[in-house]
């Protein structure tokens, strides 16, 4: 336990750092080694350790296994020990594999969230360094920056306009200001000002804190110990299926009891019609489908994280799919994430009058890169041996491509920074596009400033120029507007860098103007972002997947525009809203504007894509605006963010995308994280959501198909009895006969559907209304002709055998006929858009190996005579099986028959819709 106490607020910095046994410039190595040793890592309680036995004890709650036990023990009792022992065997098939997947389900959820891991920025024997934020102990200092998640509880040493967001603790979502000075009395933990609590996040400024404690030891370890037993909830999704479930087992139930009840009308036995009417439920009730979806959804985020996304919520690798809009971010999207400088325009070559002195305007070149590297939180560690140069920088794209070119330049910034020493600074925020530092060089204090061209040029009064100032005529200005003007239409970022002379004081003036008034313009920086190679041919599979996509950026709308026409989001006539504009439009103008069509307001209206795509210079209330007014449409919105800014927009959207790179809130607040800051993982994510979704379809639609097709046959069988001519017609089937089929035979085949690649044209179909059923009409349809196609053909082949030959050999044939027909017709059901010809028909090799399992065990009751005896079966000819599998293909010629004609409608309406 580490030796503070929680009153640190009360001692000032050098007594809190005394109790903590530390310094300010950090531990040693020795010494945080030893603490570590001693007091263990920096995590927190993953809760009580998953219990096996605890999973296995689950899969008998289940209204499948209650009902089969209870037909067990009755079995026994009435010495159907047969029967008895086929429903002990289905019972134990169903728990081990149902125990099997759901703990390997567990382990992988569990793995998926091993994969972050935060790092933090500590001080050690006076150096940075970076370390995983499990190995920080108490004593360590950590230095915070804005868009940071504290990491442990320490209390603050040196503050720089620091405001920490604490709601995590304390519910109170208002930023709290945060100082270093002690609080004499006693306050509660939201009136802390001096300390920072693990959990919380930075929204702006910076500081340093030293760490008291750590683990299981901060106030949201705490809070981690007491909450770390609760159960998870149940995703939407499993609701809406175990919704499902429980109204087909109902349903089911009412069946089987008309089965029992008709079937002592017909004067059958009871013990007969009981194991039957069992048979029949547990038949009917699709007993794979709950293991089955976690399967699917299990998989689905294996493959989602191999395409280098983390999907952190079960729910959303499902929802990934049906993604209508994606409204992304430029940078590290779009494009590669890393700035680079490529060109440097001192006052001499963008003033036409001052063509003659370039030669002289070169020296002002490094006066440029000076303020860039100076005016700068990214951070140069020289000392990372064998790191690449660019991974020895640290910091946001745009002050590590600065800090980069200065470097490049051959800028000694150790020296630099000794001749120009930082007193105090006015960090960026996007709000105020600006950041100024105070430097002491000799005995004058200069601000150094960097930010947006159009917030700075009208406070600057002069020009530096080959190491003196010129005044700036209005018409100097216009020429400056001019030229920033053509720049950022070919693309290029632009910072303005510029200085003041700077009175006395030792601090900034609180007030904008006064920071700014009569600053000296020293020169632009042209920044670029490379476009992504995949880009282009990425939102070409958005287009065709009816998946629209929205680029909101905080660039210069003319930067954005030139982005945009690059990778082929607009054409050179594409309209760009600024965040101003939009201010100005009311919500339906809005969605007009970018839905200018009839109908703008509902999603079902058109999926014609032809208006606004890209907004520049927005806001975070912007972000959210947009994604309010989308959902309100209907559609099913993933925004992608990487700033603390973002967070609000992310938690509205339906799926909320943090870029791997970007701070620690965006992420915490994200449904998925892009492990690879790329859009074309977010769409290959979206593809991956969209197999999810199409597998559960399938195998409902597989599930529901067999179990149906043996309550027509039942049934059927049964009804018959109510003629004189059938009145003595024996069941097509006994109760194991049943139960073999659907418990032993279909469940190889059904489980590995879950494994099933997703469908060439996956992305070729439009998405899917967020209020659609599970099932669609066409799935409706193909279960009911399926089932009853195939319950009735094989209820023929039963009575043909029945009146021609015996009851042993007609049951055979009927149970032959049922089980193959099973193993045969899921190759047509692995795609409902494509012909079975087109399809890869040996694809899944796990399809493949699960068939021929299902085929080799109704080959073993078939012919082995251990197995004949005991479920009543006897061995088929050559002619019986070339009945039996042209009845199956006929099943399968009916299924593709009704996917062709589907096929053509689908194809119809989109080619409809591209015309509109």
């Amino acid at each position: 336990m580490s030796p503070a106490n929680k009153h640190l607020y009360q001692l000032s910095s050098q007594e809190a750092l005394y109790k903590l046994e530390t310094t300010e410039n950090g531990l040693t190595d020795q010494e945080s080694a030893s603490r570590l040793k001693r007091y263990g890592y920096n995590r927190l309680s993953s809760g009580p350790k998953l219990s096996a036995l605890g999973i296995f004890i689950d899969q008998f709650k289940n209204l499948l296994i209650i009902i089969l036990l209870i037909a067990l023990t009755i079995s026994i009792v009435i010495d159907h020990f047969n029967d008895a022992l086929i429903i002990g065997l289905a019972v134990v098939t169903n728990t081990v594999f149902g125990f099997i997947q759901e703990y390997k389900a567990h382990q992988a959820f569990a793995s998926l969230k091993r994969i972050i891991k935060y790092q933090a920025k500590v001080k050690r024997d006076g150096k940075i360094n970076f370390i995983d934020s499990e190995n920080l102990v108490f004593g360590d200092i950590v230095i915070l920056e804005r868009g940071d998640r504290v990491l442990a509880d320490g209390r603050l040493i040196k503050t720089n306009d620091l405001k920490i967001n604490e709601s995590t603790l304390t519910g109170e979502s208002i930023p709290v200001n945060k100082n270093s000075a002690s609080i004499v009395a006693d306050v509660s933990l939201a009136e802390t000002n001096n300390m920072a609590w693990s959990g919380t996040s930075v929204v702006d400024g910076t500081g340093e804190f030293a760490v008291a404690f750590t683990g299981i030891e901060t106030e949201i370890g705490k809070i981690a110990e007491s909450l770390s037993t609760i159960k998870t909830d149940a995703s939407p999704l499993q609701k809406k299926i175990q919704g499902f479930t429980r109204w087909l087992a109902l349903i089911i139930i009412i069946i089987s009891v008309v089965v029992l009840i008709t079937g002592l009308w017909a004067g059958r036995p009871f013990d007969e019609m009981f194991l039957t009417a069992i048979a029949v439920a547990v038949s009917a009730l699709p007993e794979g489908l709950a293991v089955g979806v976690t399967v699917i959804l299990a998989i689905g985020m294996r493959r989602i994280l191999k395409r280098k996304a983390l999907v952190r919520r079960l729910l959303a690798a499902e929802t990934l799919g049906a993604t209508t809009v994606i409204c992304t971010d430029k940078t590290g999207t779009l494009t590669k994430g890393k700035m680079q400088v490529d060109k440097i325009m001192p006052w001499a070559l963008l003033d036409d009058s001052q063509a003659d002195n370039s030669a002289e305007a070169k020296s002002d070149l490094n006066k440029i890169l000076e303020i860039a590297a100076l005016c700068n939180n990214a951070y140069y560690n020289p000392e990372n041996q064998g790191a690449e140069f660019e991974q020895s920088i640290h910091g946001s794209p745009t002050e590590k491509a600065l800090l980069m070119a200065a470097l490049e330049a051959g800028l000694n910034l150790s020296e630099l920074k000794r001749a120009y020493l930082k007193i105090d600074e006015n960090p960026f925020r996007s709000e105020k596009r600006f950041m100024a530092t105070l430097h002491l060089i000799g005995s004058e204090k200069q601000i150094l400033i960097k930010g947006a061209p159009e917030k700075l040029i009208p406070y600057c009064e002069r020009a530096y120029f080959t190491g003196k100032t010129v005044a700036l005529s209005l018409s100097d200005r216009e020429l400056l507007i001019n030229q920033i003007t053509d720049l950022t239409s070919q693309g290029f970022r632009l910072l303005l860098v510029g200085y003041k002379i700077a009175g006395s004081s030792d601090h900034l003036p609180d007030a904008e103007e006064q920071i700014l008034g009569g600053m000296i313009f020293v020169g632009l920086i042209g920044l670029r972002d490379p476009i992504r190679k995949t880009v282009k041919k990425t939102l070409k599979l958005t287009r065709r997947a009816g998946i629209d996509t929205l680029m909101i950026t905080g660039d210069h709308p003319l930067t954005a525009k030139a982005i945009a026409i690059e990778i082929g989001l607009i054409k050179d006539s594409g309209q760009v809203l600024t965040g101003l504009e939009m201010n100005r439009l009311t919500d339906p103008e809005l969605l007009a504007a970018i839905y200018p069509i009839a109908g703008a307001s509902d999603f079902n209206a058109n999926r014609n894509f032809s208006g606004v795509k890209v907004f520049a210079r927005v806001g975070p209330q912007d972000k959210l605006r947009l994604v309010r007014i989308l959902k309100d449409r209907g559609e099913i919105v993933a925004m992608t963010g990487d700033g603390v800014n973002d967070a609000p927009a992310l938690v509205k959207a339906d799926i909320g995308v943090a870029l791997g790179s970007g701070t620690d809130v965006a992420r915490d607040n994200a449904d998925v994280v892009l492990l690879h800051d790329n859009f074309s993982v977010l769409v290959k994510a979206i593809q991956e959501g969209r197999v999810i979704f199409a597998n559960i379809q399938k195998l409902i639609l597989y599930l529901l198909s067999g179990s149906f097709s043996e309550i027509v046959l039942i049934l059927g069988g049964l009804l018959l009895t109510s003629f004189n001519y059938f009145a003595h017609l024996p069941l097509p089937l006994t109760a194991a006969q049943i139960l073999w089929i659907n418990l032993i035979t279909d469940s190889f085949p059904s489980f590995v559907l879950t494994f099933e690649p997703r469908d060439p044209d996956i992305m070729s179909q439009p998405p899917k209304s967020s209020t659609a059923p599970i099932l669609n009409s066409t799935m409706k349809f193909l279960i009911l002709l399926i089932s009853s196609t195939t319950g009735l053909m094989a209820l023929g082949i039963y009575l043909f055998f029945w009146l021609k030959t015996d009851l042993q050999l007609a049951r055979t044939m009927a149970f032959a006929a049922l089980g193959l027909n099973s193993l045969i017709y899921v190759f047509s059901v692995r795609s409902l858009n494509q012909s079975i010809w087109k399809t890869k028909l040996f694809g899944n090799r796990w399809l493949v190996a699960g068939i021929a399992g299902g085929l080799l065990f109704q080959l073993m009751a078939l012919y082995l005579p251990p197995l004949q005896r005991f479920l009543q079966l006897v061995s088929l000819n050559w002619i019986q099986w070339l009945i039996i599998i042209g009845e199956s293909l006929i099943v399968v010629g009916l299924i593709e028959t009704v996917k062709w004609f589907y096929a053509k409608k689908i194809s119809a309406v989109t080619s409809l819709k591209q015309a509109i």
